[in-house]
């Protein structure tokens, strides 16, 4: 009960602004499927179009993509570096479709 305040009150606290959301197995994402009691009543994980998840292959990404997610990272696998590169990538690419002609390095 307590993981799912916490979670509804995160998602209070976002109001609609994008978040990324690291998500390391599928027992994780099994875990936030019954955390989140607002996507459980609606039976559907897509009303959380602010959310991208990042995960560390293609089995999670599946189970994701199957629990309604469509914001999805995959990372190469679930070490540090391919986690952390994949999460850099996802931030260059959103700068640079939102810049300016100012360069984020």
């Amino acid at each position: 009960a307590e993981a799912s305040q916490q979670w509804a009150n995160w998602m209070d606290a976002l109001q609609n602004q994008p978040a990324l959301v690291c998500i390391n197995s599928v027992e994780t994402l099994q875990h936030l499927q019954t955390v989140d009691q607002r996507a459980i009543s609606r039976g559907n994980f897509s009303l959380h179009d602010n959310i991208t998840l990042l995960v560390p292959g293609e089995r999670v990404t599946r189970a994701a993509t199957a629990a309604g997610f469509t914001k999805i990272v995959t990372a190469k696998d679930a070490t540090d570096h391919a986690m952390l590169e994949a999460i850099i990538h996802t931030v260059q690419s959103t700068h640079t479709a939102s810049s300016t002609g100012i360069r984020h390095d």
